[in-house]
């Protein structure tokens, strides 16, 4: 009996079945666990941001920022962009400062 032109022989093979389903799902869990950095670092710097930008502007702010939002100030802005590039810094040498694919 010969296969029809249309359905290659290597594709009815039973052993290529698991091959089709592990092989995927391993890599996608491998790609999840590697790129989750990409997640959690970008979230924990906007809290860091809103956490110390609070802070600053309760404690040392006395210039206006915006009229909009008159609660908002220039130190609470510095010290809350300073807050969160001092968390990136760190973040990244506890994450094992990847530098991308290697």
């Amino acid at each position: 009996m010969s296969v029809p032109a249309t359905q290659p022989s290597h594709m009815s093979h039973p052993g290529t079945a698991p091959h089709q389903v592990v092989v995927p799902s391993s890599f996608f869990v491998s790609s999840t666990f590697q790129g989750i950095i990409w997640y959690v670092m970008p979230s924990m710097l906007i809290i860091v941001n809103d956490i110390f930008a609070y802070i600053f502007g309760i404690t040392l702010g006395r210039t206006p920022l915006i009229k909009l939002s008159p609660k908002k100030t220039w130190e609470g802005f510095l010290g809350g962009f300073v807050c969160a590039a001092v968390a990136a810094f760190y973040g990244s040498r506890v994450s094992g400062g990847r530098r991308g694919v290697a």
